[in-house]
């Protein structure tokens, strides 16, 4: 017991002296003004442009099967989906491996269930409620 309050105690105080003795501020300091922040203005436009195209491109590529997933969208808000786009979006949602894929071909399932459900057995969307 004493064994290990001598080792807590060595440790402590170990750590006391290798944090040292805190110093205030320079008096010196204090009479020079404070530098003026500089703000870097980085345009990634240019950068960002190109990537929504190429991940665009290979989102088309990706889903060529299926069709042109913008033009599905309108389809999809409607619950208008035929069982083979359903299944063709699925399988490809299965197959994504780049999460941005995932999400944009979930959304358009999604967006298809949405007036499927509220349409079966007579149950209104909660904002007809």
């Amino acid at each position: 017991m004493h064994r290990a309050v001598l080792v807590l105690g060595g440790m402590a105080l170990g750590l006391l002296v290798a944090c040292g003795k805190k110093k205030g501020p320079d008096p010196a300091a204090e009479n020079e003004e404070p530098a003026a922040p500089v703000f870097i203005d980085i345009d990634m436009g240019a950068e960002e442009d190109e990537l929504d195209d190429m991940i665009g491109s290979e989102l088309m590529q990706a889903t060529a099967e299926c069709g042109n997933l913008k033009k599905m969208e309108p389809a999809a808000m409607m619950g208008k989906l035929s069982d083979g786009e359903i299944r063709c979006l699925d399988v490809k949602l299965r197959e994504a491996e780049r999460q941005t894929f995932k999400d944009k071909l979930s959304r358009v399932l999604m967006a298809d269930a949405w007036p499927r459900a509220t349409s079966i057995g007579g149950r209104s969307s909660p904002a007809a409620t």
